[in-house]
Formats: C-alpha cells, structure tokens, sequence
C-alpha cells in the first residue's frame, strides 16, 4: 500500500525532473540567443521582464516573446482578472525554500511555476505599476530621496554611510533649455552609471572586462540606460549591441555574468522609481479626496457627517 510519504517521494522526483528539464532548456536557448547574435532581442526583453532572473528570461522568451506583463492565475484573480479559455500558462520556475516556525529558511530547491501575460487575461481594468509620461519628474523628489537610500550603504560594523543627491540635482537644475523628462532621465541615468561602476569594481564581479572586450563597460553602460528610459517612459538612448557572433564561445558563460549585472542595475533602478510614483500617485489622490471634501464641506453639500469622511479630513496629511 502506497503511503503519503511514498506519494511526496515520488512526486518531488518528477518535479526534480521537471525542472531539471526547464533549466537545461533555458540555458540552451540563452546560449542558442548569444551565439545567434540576439543581444538586442534579450535587452528588449529586460523592459519589461526584467523583473525576473536570467534563466526565466529566456523561459519567458522562448514560449511567449511579446510577453508585457506577467503574474499567476490568483495574482490575476486578486486583481479581478481571469484567465481566457484555453490559455496555456508559461512554465517559470520558482524557488521553494525550508520553513522555520512558519518563515522561509533556506533554499531547497525549485518548482515549476505558470505565469500568465495580461493579454491571455480579461475582466477588471488593470492600473499597471508602469510610470506614464511625465510621473518620474511629477514625483522626482521623493524618487531622489528613494535613490539616495539605493546608493546608500553598510559598513561591516553596521555603520550607514549615506549617499547625497543634492549636488547632482543642483548640477541638473542648473542646466538650461532641459526639458522635465530630460531633467528627470538625468537623474535616474546618473544614479544607474553609479551602480553600474560600484557593480563592476567589485571584487566579486565575474563577467567580461574591459581589458577582454575594450567595449564592455560602454555597452553595459548603454543596455542599462536603454532598459531603464524605455521602462520609466522617458527618452530613449541607442542600444549598442557587441558582435557576438565573433566572440569566442568559451567566453559566452561569462557574458551571462555582464547580462546579470545589466539587469539587476537597471532593476533597482526601475523598482526604486516605480515604488516611490506609485507612493506619489496615493498621495496625490489623497489630496484630492481632501480637497473634495473641504469644499464639499464649505459649499454645505455634504448631506451627512460619517466616520469615513470625518477621517478624510484628521488623518489626511494634507490636514492642517
């Protein structure tokens, strides 16, 4: 008689497989990219998957590469989304991790996670975390404080060694007959080049230098500006792309390592950003809601005082 036990042995072995099996292809068809010369295809990719790591990329590519944005079938649902009839999810995979008095502990292993685009989906209208043209200098206050905490630090002993804006957005303002979006892209390229140097002067960086490719920085340089102007909808810059078809296969490996760095630069970036519009975009509909309501309220239009609209008023930090 077969027990639970005997149940979960064999199913964590064909999952073992499973992703086992994904993993390989994801490889294979990162490396088929770089040999077939298709760096711009997979920088383009990072605009709006980049959120997700190298290997699912690729996954992600392979199966779907239009693919804008991507959740699981209940994220959807928690947005009041269901997925189309007979959508095929796109096979990701997923960490799993011990748990330890009901928190995650270490890695385990992973799982095959489906993820679905917002275009195999219909119902509720969908409010993307995406910056529209204009928010990241509407909100670049806040976004410079967030930046400065990015570039921020530790020191062994727990010491925070801060990182100012102040004379970069001083430098920026400075400049005549720039407009807000080039005063904004100023702003958050300036911070993006800071990372990119911090990322590659590292002892821990592995990828191609410059003593290997001369190019290297220049074109990392350029990927990550190009991912994070195109993300946050401010002015683009060109994307140069290496010849990769030329470049020596032993050293494929390796540029994964500059693809990685690539994108987790101009993911802190995009992420800072995204999280202090989205901050500004409350904001901003609180101090509507208090205007509203003080005129409402002045005009004597208000048929009756409750709770709520009480609170509107004390807990606004538009209040007086």
């Amino acid at each position: 008689m077969k027990t639970r036990k005997d149940s979960n042995l064999v199913e964590g072995e064909e999952m073992a497989i499973e992703t086992k099996r994904l993993s390989e292809s994801a490889d294979k068809y990162l490396m088929e990219m770089l040999e077939e010369g298709k760096f711009k295809e997979i920088i383009n990719g990072m605009i709006n998957i980049g959120g997700f790591s190298l290997k699912n990329q690729a996954l992600i590519h392979k199966q779907m590469p239009n693919a804008t944005e991507l959740k699981g079938m209940r994220s959807w649902n928690f947005f009041g989304r269901f997925i189309k009839a007979e959508q095929k999810g796109i096979e990701t995979l997923s960490p799993t991790f011990e748990k330890e008095g009901g928190k995650a502990a270490g890695l385990t292993g992973f799982k095959v996670h489906y993820l679905f685009d917002i275009s195999q989906t219909e119902g509720a209208e969908y409010h993307s975390s995406k910056c529209l043209k204009g928010e990241v200098f509407k909100y670049i206050e806040g976004i410079k404080e967030g930046l400065e905490g990015v570039l921020s630090w530790k020191t062994k002993d727990g010491t925070v060694i801060s990182h100012s804006l102040e004379d970069t957005m001083d430098r920026i303002f400075s400049i005549d007959g720039l407009s807000e979006d080039e005063r904004a892209a100023a702003l958050v390229l300036d911070v993006s080049d800071k990372l990119l140097r911090r990322k590659m002067g590292s002892p821990a960086f592995s990828g191609l230098n410059e003593e290997e490719l001369p190019e290297i920085r220049t074109i990392m340089k350029a990927s990550v500006f190009y991912i994070v102007l195109n993300r946050l909808s401010l002015n683009s810059v060109k994307l140069e792309s290496p010849e990769l078809s030329e470049m020596p296969s032993e050293d494929y490996e390796r540029f994964k390592e500059n693809l990685n760095v690539i994108r987790q630069v101009s993911q802190v970036v995009i992420n800072n950003v995204e999280t202090m519009v989205s901050l500004g975009r409350k904001e901003e509909l609180k101090r509507v809601a208090k205007e509203n309501y003080v005129r409402l309220k002045s005009a004597g239009k208000l048929p009756f005082e409750t709770d709520e609209s009480k609170g509107i008023e004390d807990d606004s930090p538009y209040a007086a």
